[in-house]
């Protein structure tokens, strides 16, 4: 995998993040178009641009400004050696950080990421996300869901 390869990929795990953190939810849907979501803490997976950017809508507080009151921090990129150069999985490590009016800085959420991404035509993009929570702290200000 070239640096270009490696970048392009660096940036689809940030959008993802900085989706979720302003709350722009068509956007992230878009980015699983030909993708999907699972979760360790969900049994359905999300398949598809509608269904992610229905359940993030439906699920994630958006606040006063418009956003989220979140901040992602995706740590720890493994990139695995595969044989197959359109295809690369990476692993990653999250913190998902929160403040509000109601609730002072905190992580809210710790896990894992599993990604898979794909090259077609030149460009990369989400063939799957699993997220595995691990540690959850206050999401009240966050979800309308439990995690």
């Amino acid at each position: 995998m070239d640096l270009a390869d490696k970048t392009a990929i660096e940036r689809l795990i940030a959008q993802y993040a900085r989706n979720v953190d302003l709350g722009r939810y068509a956007d992230l849907g878009k980015m699983f178009t030909h993708g999907r979501i699972t979760a360790n803490r969900r049994e359905e997976p999300l398949e598809g641009a509608q269904a992610v950017q229905e359940f993030y809508s439906g699920t994630n507080r958006i606040h006063e400004d418009g956003t989220a009151k979140t901040h992602h921090i995706v740590t720890n990129l493994e990139f695995s050696d595969t044989p197959r150069p359109d295809r690369i999985e990476v692993k990653a490590c999250f913190v998902v950080f929160q403040a509000t009016p109601k609730l002072p800085l905190q992580p809210i959420a710790c896990g894992r990421y599993a990604d898979v991404f794909q090259k077609l035509d030149g460009d990369w993009r989400y063939l799957s996300k699993h997220i595995e929570v691990t540690l959850v702290g206050d999401t009240h200000e966050h979800l309308s869901i439990r995690i």
